[in-house]
């Protein structure tokens, strides 16, 4: 008899065991997933006000090209070489995992893709010879000047589209 009670004891000791911890990981899994996605909204805006002042600094530098340096007929003093490095490791994390699709509608994943696309090294290494024939007076001081206001006006929309994304998330 007391073998019986024990097994019975037993029996439902591991019943109650299973059924309590089936409850706490019900009750667990939502937190942790959400507590996770918090992060990653989180590393995510990060992300994106890094690329937004990388692509302001890209601005500011263009502004003086223009300024400090077209206006006044001293090209050849400006010695900015412009490196085009930008971070999109947490944003491709999230399109690999799905996640960004409760964050993002398609068109701000394009604007964030055609960001990602268009500051590049190439578009970088395009730019640097703009400026070299700048420098080089291949260009009339309209042109020059012209060419620089293409580009801020570009980098500028690159701007706009990341802080759209951003108040987005």
């Amino acid at each position: 008899m007391t073998e019986e009670i024990t097994t019975q004891v037993w029996l439902l000791a591991t019943l109650f065991g299973g059924a309590g911890a089936a409850i706490v990981q019900i009750i667990i899994d939502p937190v942790k997933n959400a507590i996770q996605k918090n992060r990653l909204k989180r590393h995510l805006r990060r992300e994106l006000n890094f690329n937004i002042n990388r692509v302001s600094q890209t601005i500011e530098k263009l502004k003086e090209l223009k300024e400090e340096h077209i206006k006044l007929d001293r090209t050849d003093t400006f010695y900015h070489y412009f490196k085009f490095k930008h971070s999109s490791v947490i944003f491709r994390n999230l399109i690999n995992t799905g996640v960004i699709y409760e964050y993002l509608d398609d068109d701000q994943m394009l604007k964030f893709d055609n960001f990602a696309t268009s500051y590049s090294d190439t578009d970088a290494d395009i730019l640097n010879q703009d400026i070299m024939k700048i420098r080089n007076s291949e260009y009339s001081k309209t042109e020059s000047a012209n060419k620089t206001d293409f580009y801020i006006h570009k980098f500028n929309e690159m701007k706009i589209d990341l802080e759209e994304v951003l108040r987005k998330i």
